[in-house]
């Protein structure tokens, strides 16, 4: 079912808003990189949970992020896209307290790659 996970229904909150605001208020995006940052973002998240011997893969967390920093960031190279993706999601695997990571993923990939 789409609601037995809390994030399926997030994702799919974030993809039609990101869908209502290209097609009714001209949000241009480029293709390529929005590519580079989803592929980043899941590429981290495969090799951190690999590293750290995870049980499950949450490809969805990663896919939330990507959705986020797509949302959030502009950003005009591949580089500043693909330094985000994997920043946000590292740091849910290093940056922890309690077995929970401390920032949100998105937003620690926004100011990472704009300090």
């Amino acid at each position: 079912m789409l609601t037995h996970d809390p994030r399926n229904p997030q994702i799919i909150l974030l993809t039609t808003f990101l869908l209502l605001g290209v097609i009714t208020r001209d949000w241009s995006l480029k293709l390529d990189l929005i590519a580079v940052l989803v592929v980043s973002t899941l590429s981290t998240q495969v090799i951190c949970a690999w590293v750290t011997k995870s049980e499950k893969l949450n490809w969805r967390s990663a896919l939330i992020t990507s959705l986020s920093l797509i949302l959030l960031l502009r950003a005009n190279h591949y580089t500043t896209m693909a330094i985000a993706g994997c920043l946000g999601i590292s740091s849910k695997f290093l940056l922890r307290f309690n077995q929970k990571h401390i920032f949100n993923p998105a937003n620690f990939g926004i100011i990472s790659t704009l300090a």
